[in-house]
């Protein structure tokens, strides 16, 4: 399974010249904790979590977010995906193509991917345990 499999290709993005007030009323809105920061081109600049909103200093997300985000491709593995999380403790990776924003993996896509597949090969198995 790749990330082109599991990604929202229906990504919410933030521009760096948004106020922190706006960002934070959209990621509650939207239910959200984070997200990308792109130009007027697509192309991925940043990105901001919740977290950096909360604590961070300034008006705007230029001032907040963090450049050089970890990305991956649409052909990672959700093995790659899930280990670039654990090293980089972070919880969502921008998937790009030529650095234009093509989608986001979040931590749960990889859970739901997981329960997904142990769902189409071991049904049996998980009922099972429940009744322990």
């Amino acid at each position: 399974m790749r990330a082109y499999d599991i990604m929202t290709k229906d990504v919410l993005t933030v521009t760096a010249d948004m106020s922190v007030d706006e960002v934070r009323d959209r990621f509650f809105h939207n239910r959200i904790h984070g997200a990308p920061v792109v130009d007027t081109s697509g192309t991925l600049i940043g990105i901001v979590s919740f977290v950096d909103l909360a604590g961070g200093l300034g008006r705007r997300v230029l001032h907040v977010m963090q450049r050089d985000p970890v990305t991956a491709s649409e052909d990672a593995s959700v093995e790659a995906l899930a280990s670039l999380m654990l090293a980089h403790k972070i919880h969502r990776i921008p998937i790009v193509h030529d650095r234009r924003l093509v989608g986001i993996v979040a931590a749960s896509d990889i859970i739901q991917a997981l329960l997904d597949l142990r769902g189409a090969s071991g049904a049996e198995t998980a009922e099972a345990e429940e009744k322990v």
